[in-house]
């Protein structure tokens, strides 16, 4: 006697294999036959030709800081996907202290989706040991963060680390992956990974060599400098012999529109010629996410978010990090001078200054009765690290282009959001959105590819053993979805939306979601390295 049988699916099973008509029985967790199965089951799905896939692994979530808080992850688990990978862009919740645990909080605030943070943890262990715990709604795993074991070691200061201090990091990364962290994600664009260099970055690159963890990298410079970044990763690799994965590929500014064939090219041939091994991933969308502290220099936000606050309370420095807005300095990726104008600035969650949430920095600007960037600054000073924005600053064939190469695989991104947090679609419809609008509609990728990068690479290349490929054994994370359906419906207005078309989301051999609703299961598991 089967848990459950679903009849008459479309199984699409991971590895990119064409598609084919068939049954697939669960028990106990796992798969346990597939093809034309007789027998009995506690349930029989009838499937009606829609496509059976292995669940959807996000490769780059932002739920790392509040996943005690929403252990169910609902906006994830609802598009259809049952293994997330958090601790991405450098700021992870562990290992932390008494001494800087309100700065970081402070700095997270904006992908917070609006909740008090409670951290009652303090090394990494002990963090994932709480989630162990936890009634998880997907399976999670996570890095931790560089600029993290930055802070711990030497504070949020903008200079070299003594060999003391590369020693506190080197040994609190030991730690992290003794404990099962996935590997170290850096966020080289953000204070304070801004300040760190290739020599640090090599150095903690060989301690993820010992333990086979991933160097996870969102690069310095995604716009003018995107070829150097790129150069800057790969130099990690050759320094270390870790693995290296680039977050969220793209290229943001006019101008650098199309880079990413030049910087696609040498990824390849890295691993072509010097065994190098990068991938990376991305988001389906054309703008980006992340504070409207993204368009500060770097010097103006040492010392973390309140010095930067008491920065733009003084007038004479208020004007300078206007002027170098509107000038910019040598290798800064400036964020502001990326977008086409102040209308390609989304405001999606400003809680202190709610009258501008939803709008775009023009409106908000026309509002408060000051230039854009002024008002941004007022914003930015007011809200005390709680400021999402969205840039407008890539181009949609650029998307097209990174999705069809074969090391890419999908990541939402998700900074999260809730009904009354505003927050990137990104956050519920990657997933539908790639099946949708780039499959069915617009045919850069074939089904089976499109699946193939939502799982079995992803599987393979994190190590997740057992998941993202539909075989007897394997574990019965499964989604169920009507491919001539399935759309992304999430926008910038009203960003809360679950997909349409995803039938039913099997986590661990349970259902946890059916028809369009939660059952209420949670049956998702840590993952450790």
């Amino acid at each position: 006697m089967y848990d459950i049988i679903f009849k008459n699916a479309h199984i699409v099973d991971g590895t990119g294999a064409p598609w084919y008509k068939g049954d697939l029985a669960v028990k106990d967790g796992r798969i346990a036959a597939i093809g034309k199965i007789a027998g009995g089951a506690a349930r029989v799905v009838e499937c009606n030709s829609h496509v059976l896939a292995p669940g959807f692994i996000d490769t780059h979530a932002h739920y790392e800081s509040i996943i005690n808080l929403v252990p169910g992850t609902e906006a994830n688990l609802m598009q259809g996907v049952t293994t997330q990978v958090c601790g991405v862009c450098g700021l992870s919740p562990a290992p932390i202290s008494d001494a800087v645990e309100d700065d970081v909080k402070q700095y997270v605030g904006f992908a917070a989706a609006g909740l008090k943070l409670d951290w009652p943890w303090r090394s990494f262990g002990e963090y994932f040991n709480k989630i162990d715990s936890l009634p998880l709604g997907v399976n999670f795993s996570a890095y931790v963060g560089h600029g993290t074991l930055r802070i711990l070691a030497m504070g949020f200061v903008d200079k070299k680390p003594s060999d003391e201090e590369l020693r506190r990091m080197k040994s609190l990364l030991r730690e992290a992956m003794e404990a099962g962290a996935l590997g170290m994600s850096t966020g080289l664009f953000y204070p304070p990974g801004v300040w760190g260099d290739v020599d640090e970055l090599g150095e903690l690159g060989k301690v993820l060599a010992e333990y086979g963890g991933v160097f996870a990298c969102h690069m310095r410079n995604e716009a003018d400098q995107i070829v150097a970044s790129v150069e800057e990763v790969l130099e990690v690799g050759r320094r270390s012999g870790c693995k290296l994965q680039v977050h969220h590929h793209k290229v943001g500014g006019v101008k650098n529109w199309g880079l990413v064939n030049e910087t696609l090219a040498m990824m390849e041939k890295a691993r072509r010629e010097e065994g190098l091994d990068v991938m990376l991933d991305q988001y389906p969308y054309t703008f980006s996410a992340t504070t409207l502290r993204a368009i500060l220099p770097p010097w103006a936000q040492v010392g973390g978010v309140q010095a930067t606050i008491e920065r733009l309370k003084d007038e004479d420095v208020r004007a300078r990090i206007m002027d170098d807005i509107g000038t910019g300095l040598p290798n800064w990726e400036n964020q502001y001078v990326q977008v086409p104008g102040a209308e390609a600035v989304l405001l999606f969650y400003t809680p202190y200054t709610p009258q501008f949430q939803g709008l775009n920095l023009a409106q908000a600007a026309k509002i408060h009765g000051k230039d854009p960037v002024s008002t941004a600054l007022d914003i930015i000073m007011l809200n005390n690290g709680s400021d999402l924005a969205g840039y407008g600053s890539m181009s949609e064939e650029d998307v097209k282009t990174v999705m069809r190469s074969p090391l890419t695989m999908v990541g939402s991104d998700t900074i999260p959001g809730s009904a009354t947090v505003k927050c990137h679609p990104r956050a519920f419809g990657t997933f539908a959105r790639v099946l949708g609008k780039y499959v069915r509609e617009e045919k850069v990728l074939t089904l089976e590819e499109a699946v193939r990068k939502m799982t079995s690479l992803p599987a393979a290349r994190f190590g997740f053993a057992g998941k993202g490929v539909l075989h007897v054994g394997m574990d019965a994370d499964l989604v169920l979805f009507n491919s001539e359906t399935v759309r992304d419906v999430a926008d910038f207005v009203d960003s809360a939306r679950y997909p349409e078309g995803i039938d039913m989301v099997v986590v661990g051999g349970r259902i946890a979601v059916e028809g369009g609703k939660e059952t209420g299961i949670r049956a998702g598991k840590l993952l450790r390295n």
